[in-house]
């Protein structure tokens, strides 16, 4: 992931989770989920150590996981 990409990967969480996972969280459950976040964060984690790779179809980024050491911490790909 390049500091750039963060935009495309915040975005991708935020439709996730407001979309794909909204049916399996509570509205209050999603905004704490959200909270805070920002595609500066992502950043921020990244030079903390955490390792983002991200997938892309045609040019645009589609989904991103990232691991801490040996340990996936997430994995999103767009809804559509």
């Amino acid at each position: 992931m390049r500091e750039p990409d963060t935009v495309a990967v915040h975005r991708i969480h935020t439709e996730c989770l407001t979309t794909s996972l909204a049916g399996d969280y509570s509205r209050r459950q999603l905004e704490a989920w959200m909270h805070g976040r920002s595609p500066e964060g992502y950043w921020h984690f990244a030079n903390a150590g955490e390792s983002f790779r991200v997938a892309e179809r045609d040019g645009e980024i589609v989904g991103f996981a990232n691991w801490r050491g040996e340990e996936l911490r997430s994995l999103f790909v767009g809804p559509a």
